[in-house]
């Protein structure tokens, strides 16, 4: 059986940042999302599969 061929990541994106789009980081509506998020992860937990392992 042959071994299946490993790929290398290669990425050619092109990427530009604007420097006048505003920051979202610290809105309202996004803290509160953050929150929530964060509460439901402590409640839930993550998967073994997406924790760091080290």
């Amino acid at each position: 059986m042959a071994s299946p061929t490993k790929k290398r990541a290669t990425s050619k994106t092109k990427m530009t940042v604007d420097k006048d789009l505003r920051d979202y980081s610290n809105d309202p509506f996004f803290i509160k999302k953050r929150e929530e998020a964060e509460k439901f992860l402590k409640r839930a937990g993550l998967p073994e599969s997406f924790k760091t392992k080290k």
